[in-house]
């Protein structure tokens, strides 16, 4: 705000006085802009797990849970083997939340507490994807899901 707000102040409200007073005011909409975007992706961070599941409730609200007739079913084996993977995704995850010391006994490289909890997020984020898809037999509901991750995957 310093820079772009009093460009002509630099030189007691800054750690250095920069002239002219453009660039001040350059560098304070480029600081002013990151900031902006700092604070959005971390308001869409903290917002997002609530709102999917806000979503993902109210649709089920819709859908009538019924194969259609051309829909191939996913087979049980299938879905169980899933819900051994998701059970599985989720207790590790929550090791790494949890307990970052532990996760670095396990994980193939050093990480820091911080990094240790949003990997483990990511891992229970993709345990509960899958336990959700266990308990639903229908082709159509796999397959989109199924494609995302087997791209990021990729």
């Amino acid at each position: 705000m310093i820079l772009w707000g009093l460009p002509g102040r630099t030189h007691t409200l800054w750690a250095w006085t920069i002239k002219p007073e453009m660039t001040p005011i350059f560098m304070g909409s480029a600081y002013g802009a990151g900031a902006v975007a700092f604070y959005g992706w971390t308001g869409l961070y903290i917002a997002s797990p609530f709102v999917v599941a806000y979503l993902w409730l109210r649709n089920q609200r819709t859908d009538s849970g019924t194969r259609e007739p051309r829909d191939p079913q996913v087979p049980q084996w299938v879905r169980l083997t899933a819900r051994a993977a998701s059970v599985a995704a989720i207790a590790a995850g929550l090791v790494f939340l949890f307990s970052p010391t532990a996760a670095n006994d396990v994980w193939a490289w050093k990480l820091t507490p911080l990094t240790a909890g949003v990997v483990g997020s990511f891992t229970i984020q993709v345990g509960v994807g899958a336990l959700l898809l266990s308990l639903d037999e229908r082709w159509s509901a796999w397959r989109l899901l199924l494609e995302t991750f087997l791209a990021a995957t990729a």
